[in-house]
């Protein structure tokens, strides 16, 4: 077992759909090691594609949860092996081989896909080197679909995300477009998943045991046979042999009831003529497996004709032999007795490197002996008569009588112990004898004799197991491990044994952990009560100064926890990370257990390092119905802040948790204008971090809040909301009665601020590159401004309007219909229904000129009408009665008058390129463009001071656009000084402590992070990576 290896559940299965329903697949990403907790010796901790995340059984108590689906991801490889139906080379993950064909192996895909002849039958291989598994034909067999992070899926980040923004921010959905392997490390590890908008990278699905991404709509990853696969942590079982009538004619004599399993070392212990002799028909005879008799190998598989093929370390080749020519290797012991073979030549050959044959040795063959010594590299001491010599492994075997007796367990402590003890008890040799006649008479008993007599057998097993465990529990070396041991296993019996004898060692510890602590994790009830009436130390903290009701908690344990409680353990005690168990419950989404503590008026106030309270944590995590518990706890504070400042509202608005925002309103309104130091509300966060739902949840309380709420910046929700281009958060504001032209400190309002975002970003000589769509926020935020009436003549703290900060001719086409383009800002007037320009004169039309310069749109002479209320002149007197329309503004004319001779010019009298657009009042002069007419004091004509200039609406395409040097020069130094704040922002937050977030950085930590002095003082685990801090090394600057 390894982690990174894709999994789906198994055979002994019974956690509901904790996998989210049969088929789904999961990620190890923690393999269970003795002496842990939260994962102990054969259990692994599985992280399925649907985010749930727990620990399971493989092999624990003997149970197998799951079944490997793949072990790809791990980097297993077949190499120089193909596939022969799709020929890719060298199989990744499990390979297939055919039973029934010579050489015939499939990758998993081709197998599960039904490939090749469903009648044969076909050998697992989970990796190279291991033993084949016969798993039997795949016809008639059930397949169940998997479903997970396959080709289709719809994902969002999973726990093990290190990727920033990479995929457009929190709540992002991304689909996965295949499953691949990384480089030549692992295989089927990484997923390649294309977020909106068309960003594409790969993340891992159980490369280095890390997983990314969360499945939120699973992809198919097509079908496999159920049982077909190996049961995650359970060693390769014995191969089962087929049994076929031509099998079992073909073998001859051979008997296909292989007493050899997979896996098993053996050797070949016969002499060159005879094993010639019966390798015929059985895998033939080569001469270099002469070099191999002797040796020991690991039986590879059994072939369909009873045959096994043997692997000897060394070799290149498998050779296959006969049933018969070889030998099982046994294990020896110190005291085992032991024969030598009688074959002098092959001992001799066998003893070369391992002893060596002396000529004393040859009364030792044949001869039995006695083990005294064991040596590392495999060879073997043994004593016979007086004698004792060094002999190879091989030309031993051990006497029968010296095997364990029948009906007993070599694993079993309490048999062995039964064993001895037996040993100690039985009656000398020289009584044996009548044991057969002792049998004659207990076959003559009656009914109520024999009936008496297992009574008697039955008192006598129980006195003997009795004083067996008496003695293996006064003669133990390390009692303390042997009741952490049982306390796991939850034998309460043994465990009061134990206490019984050693009182004093209730609470032993050993791995840092206590009995009560491990039972209390595991839900071991019996064994709490028990460990409780012994005078176990119910608050006693490890090292990390977690108590046993941390343990319940841990374990998702909520009927242990009562019993805690109940039996005065401190729901209240914090741990070195200042987490009550309340706090691990609640964060580990523990909804009963949390029931638990609250029923029993745990703190729900208590806060942890970071200074966030157990509702805080609820809020991030997004449990609702824990955070509905809490919220509707008695004697819940919502008020209370964490070290960043934030109380539980500011928290549900910075993470988007609506349902908590709407509840803690609800519960405590007062809330809703309670600010964080720099000012900022619950509304300011959620309008800044575009979570809609909670600002929707908050305006609709509007009665009770302020919608222009200020913080220290003097800045709105709709400032901010505009600032960040949050389109419909600032449509919702606005609906909602948000000031339109509410200005910041530094006089901006939020056109202002969409306007100078939108002119250093797309504005300048570039804008007729940049191919935006309609809907670019920029856009779509102006004209909802606009639309809500904003003021174009505002002026900020540097004098300008969002007209004069506008570089961008696109955008302008959205301001000018509605602005007044004057260097003085003017009141705003009404506009017409038609667009019109609300300043253009419908009486006067002493500026129109009619030079011949000027036609008439219609006939093409001199043009002399001009319009009112526009005041444009595109007509003669003759053709402007038929025209209900402006040629120039489309605005519908409502009276129009003549132009009389010595009207002024029709070109600007200034740059002779424009047309004149600009009046002069009191004067009425209309003889310079827009462009020219910014720099003039006194009217040209009439040498009048001029107190007020009037646009007509007359723009040429592109002047209007472009800005003034002064205009130019603002924005520059603006998008300078922005540049700049946020570089020293960056420089900030590099050297601040990322807790307090007051402090500078002066404490690192191995991992690279660092926090201040103060903050990293009760600090065990890095608040940013979450590995445990070592070391502390103080920074000077």
């Amino acid at each position: 077992m390894e982690t990174g290896c894709r999994v789906v559940r198994g055979p002994d299965w019974k956690w509901a759909n904790q996998d989210g329903s049969e088929g789904h697949v999961g990620t190890v990403v923690v393999v269970g090691k003795t002496g842990s907790v939260s994962s102990p010796d054969k259990t692994v901790v599985v992280q399925w594609d649907g985010g749930t995340r727990t620990n399971y059984r493989c092999g624990y108590q003997g149970a197998f949860d799951l079944c490997l689906f793949d072990n790809g991801p791990v980097g297993v490889i077949h190499n120089n092996v193909s596939c022969n139906e799709c020929k890719k080379q060298s199989i990744e993950g499990m390979r297939w081989e055919c039973a029934d064909c010579l050489n015939y192996s499939l990758c998993t895909s081709c197998y599960m896909s039904d490939k090749h002849s469903l009648e044969h039958g076909f050998n697992r291989i989970e990796a190279r080197g291991k033993p084949g598994v016969y798993v039997g034909r795949r016809l008639g067999k059930c397949k169940v679909e998997a479903k997970g992070i396959f080709c289709g899926a719809q994902v969002t980040r999973g726990p093990d995300w290190d990727w920033g923004n990479q995929d457009g921010g929190e709540g992002s959905v991304g689909q996965v477009l295949d499953v691949r392997g990384w480089e030549t490390e692992s295989f089927q590890s990484v997923a390649c998943v294309m977020w909106k908008p068309m960003s594409t990278n790969v993340y891992r699905v159980g490369h280095k045991g890390k997983v990314d991404l969360t499945c939120i709509s699973e992809g198919s990853g097509g079908f496999y046979y159920k049982n077909h696969l190996p049961k995650l942590g359970q060693k390769p079982e014995s191969l089962i042999i087929p049994s076929t009538s031509s099998a079992a004619s073909s073998a001859g004599s051979v008997d296909n009831s292989v007493n050899f399993d997979v896996g098993e070392r053996v050797r070949v212990l016969l002499d060159v003529t005879t094993l010639k002799d019966i390798q015929e028909g059985h895998g033939g005879w080569n001469d270099k497996m002469e070099e191999v008799i002797g040796l020991v190998g690991t039986v590879h598989r059994i072939t369909e004709r009873g045959d096994v093929r043997v692997q000897y370390p060394g070799f290149a080749n498998r050779w296959t032999f006969h049933p018969a020519s070889l030998t099982k290797v046994e294990e020896f012991r110190i005291n085992d007795k032991v024969s030598i073979i009688k074959n002098q030549a092959l001992l001799k050959k066998l003893q070369v490197g391992h002893g060596e044959w002396t000529d004393s040795m040859a009364v030792a063959l044949g001869k039995v002996g006695k083990v005294l010594k064991i040596y590392s590299d495999g060879d073997i001491r043994v004593a016979v008569a007086d004698h004792a010599w060094t002999f190879n492994s091989a030309v031993l075997v051990k006497e029968e009588s010296a095997a364990t007796p029948s009906g007993y367990d070599p694993q079993s402590t309490s048999q062995r112990g039964q064993v001895e003890l037996q040993g100690i008890l039985q009656p000398s040799s020289s009584s044996s004898s009548s044991s057969a006649s002792q049998q004659n008479h207990h076959d003559n008993l009656t009914a109520e004799e024999r009936r008496q007599s297992q009574q008697l057998q039955t008192e006598i097993d129980q006195s003997l197991r009795s004083l067996l465990d008496h003695l293996r529990i006064n003669s133990s070396t390390d009692i303390g491990s042997m009741i952490i041991s049982e306390a796991g296993q939850g034998n309460v019996e043994q465990l009061k044994d134990l206490f019984r004898a050693h009182p004093d060692k209730v609470d032993v510890v050993r791995s840092d952990k206590t009995a009560l602590q491990i039972a209390s994790h595991q839900g071991l009830t019996a064994v709490v009560e028990l460990l409780n009436q012994f005078g176990a130390d119910i608050n006693l903290q490890d090292s990390e100064g977690d108590t046993a009701l941390h343990y319940a908690a841990f374990g998702n344990q909520p009927t242990t926890a009562a019993t805690l409680l109940k039996g005065g353990a401190d729901g209240n005690r914090l741990n070195k990370n200042k987490c009550s168990p309340l706090h691990v419950a609640v964060n580990k989404g523990f909804t009963d257990v949390v029931k638990t503590f609250l029923s029993c008026s745990c703190n729900v106030n208590a806060q942890d390092s970071y200074g966030d309270t157990v509702l805080h944590d609820a809020i991030a995590k997004d449990f609702a119905d824990i955070v509905e518990l809490l919220i509707n706890f008695r004697g819940i504070d919502l008020s209370i802040k964490n070290k960043r400042g934030f109380n539980c509202l500011h928290h549900a608005a910075l993470k988007g948790n609506a349902r908590a925002a709407s509840l803690i309103v609800q519960k405590s309104p007062e809330l809703m204008n309670s600010a964080k130091e720099d000012g900022f509300s619950a509304l300011h966060l959620a309008s800044l971090n575009g979570h809609y739902n909670v600002v929707e949840c908050l305006v609709q309380a509007r009665a009770l809040s302020e919608v222009d709420i200020r913080n220290g910046r003097q800045q709105t929700p709709l400032l901010l909301a505009v600032d960040k281009r949050h389109v419909t958060i600032a449509k919702l504001l606005l609906e909602n009665g948000a000031n339109v032209n509410a200005q910041d400190d530094v006089g901006d309002s939020p056109l202002h601020v969409v306007v100078m975002y939108h002119s250093l970003k797309f504005g300048g000589n570039n804008a007729a590159k940049k191919e935006l769509p309609p809907s670019e926020p920029t856009f779509a935020i102006t004209k909802l401004l606009m639309e809500h009436d904003a003021d174009l003549t505002l002026v900020n703290k540097h004098g300008k309007t969002p007209v004069q900060l506008c570089r961008d001719p696109r955008l302008r086409e959205i301001l000018l219909p509605n602005s007044v383009a004057e260097d003085d800002a003017t009141p705003k007037k009404s506009q017409t229904s038609n667009g019109a320009s609300p300043h253009a004169s419908s009486s006067s039309t002493s500026g129109v000129s009619m030079e011949t310069g000027r036609k008439c749109r219609v006939c093409d002479l001199p043009a002399n009408a001009t319009f009112s209320p526009c005041g444009h002149l595109v007509a003669c007197m003759d053709c402007a009665p038929m025209l209900k329309k402006c040629f120039l503004c489309k605005a519908v004319v409502e009276s129009f008058a003549e132009v009389h001779q010595g009207g002024d010019s029709v070109e600007c009298v200034v740059c002779s390129d424009e047309p004149p657009s600009v009046k002069f009042e009191p004067c009425g002069h209309m003889i310079v463009c827009e462009g020219c007419a910014t720099r003039m004091k006194k009217c040209l004509k009439c040498k009048r001071v001029i107190e007020k200039k009037i646009s007509s609406g007359k723009n040429a395409p592109a002047k209007p656009a472009e800005l003034s040097e002064n205009d130019e020069k603002y924005l520059e130094t603006l998008h300078s000084l922005l540049s700049l704040q946020a570089h020293v922002r960056e420089i900030e937050d590099a050297n601040m402590c990322a807790i307090c977030l007051e402090k500078p950085r002066n404490m690192a930590f191995l991992c690279g992070h660092g926090t201040c002095v103060e903050c990293a003082t009760t600090l065990e685990v890095c608040p940013m990576c979450r590995k445990p801090i070592t070391k502390k090394i103080t920074l000077f600057n």
